[in-house]
């Protein structure tokens, strides 16, 4: 049996759930039309793409495979991976999760890059 899409999921509230990065990526996925999800409390001092590489062929069409680039600060870096930028989501709450690089946040950015609320 196939997870469904969730098409009408507009709000993910994930608080304190210690939810891993692979499962946010599978709901985010799935959920095509989600503008806005709460991780906070979930104890996140990374951000964890390397699911993202690995996306299915289904993946739907609000969900745009692309490029994550990271710049660590000291120059530029020609090191890039594969990634998925979630368009659809406006609102992400981050608040508690005791991240303490830019380049960790910098992932968020990357990644919900049509992010109009960022919550840390």
């Amino acid at each position: 049996m196939e997870f469904p899409f969730l098409p009408r999921l507009s709000t993910l509230i994930l608080i304190g759930t210690k939810v891993s990065w692979s499962s946010i990526w599978f709901l985010l996925r799935k959920a095509n039309t989600l503008a806005e999800i709460h991780l906070s409390l979930n104890n996140f001092s990374t951000i964890d793409t390397s699911y993202l590489k690995s996306f299915p062929e289904d993946t739907p069409q609000q969900v745009q495979c692309g490029s994550l680039s990271s710049d660590s600060g000291h120059g530029s870096s020609n090191e890039e991976e594969d990634g998925v930028h979630f368009h659809h989501l406006k609102r992400l709450m981050f608040d508690g999760n005791p991240v303490t690089s830019w380049d960790e946040v910098a992932k968020l950015g990357i990644t919900f890059d049509s992010d109009e609320l960022l919550s840390s």
